[in-house]
């Protein structure tokens, strides 16, 4: 009966020490959600990306962050055309010609973030996911039906440039 009486209150502890660890993680997830979330008051007050897929015009916001002021110099010149597929069904991914400086964090995306993977792709979001990511900015007034409609398709070619503000 002792030993029983021990077992039951071992798992205890357990599911307490995980529940602790559960809610202390999903605390900090917020956290990071909300300090690298692209709506954020850490935006370039200069320039909004303008991006071009497939006759469809979005402009996006772009936070002050070592990857977007290199994409800036990139585009300073001249526009750029990438080549863009779809994965998942909720992102296209731009395919850069170049490596961006990385300062990923595990963030939830939503419709419209635009996000660094890895260095040299672009993820441009019509919908959700959950990842580590460099954020870059976010897509301005558009609806995630828009944003749907335009990026959901098949591979594609994506132009980007800058605008002034």
């Amino acid at each position: 009966m002792k030993l029983h009486n021990l077992l039951i209150l071992f798992v205890c502890v357990i599911l307490v020490v995980s529940s602790t660890y559960q809610t202390v993680n999903s605390e900090n997830m917020n956290t990071r959600e909300s300090k690298y979330s692209t709506s954020n008051k850490e935006t370039n007050e200069k320039f909004l990306l303008s991006i071009n897929v497939s006759g469809h015009k979005f402009l996006a916001s772009l936070l002050n962050n070592d990857a977007t002021k290199k994409l800036i110099s990139i585009l300073s010149d001249k526009c750029q055309e990438y080549r863009a597929s779809n994965y998942g069904s909720f992102e296209k991914i731009v395919y850069l010609d170049v490596k961006l400086p990385t300062n990923d964090h595990h963030v939830k995306t939503n419709p419209g973030d635009i996000m660094l993977y890895q260095g040299d792709k672009l993820v441009i979001f019509y919908g959700s996911n959950s990842w580590s990511y460099t954020a870059i900015g976010r897509i301005i007034d558009s609806s995630q039906d828009n944003l749907e409609a335009a990026l959901n398709n098949k591979d594609s070619k994506v132009i980007l440039s800058l605008a002034k503000k």
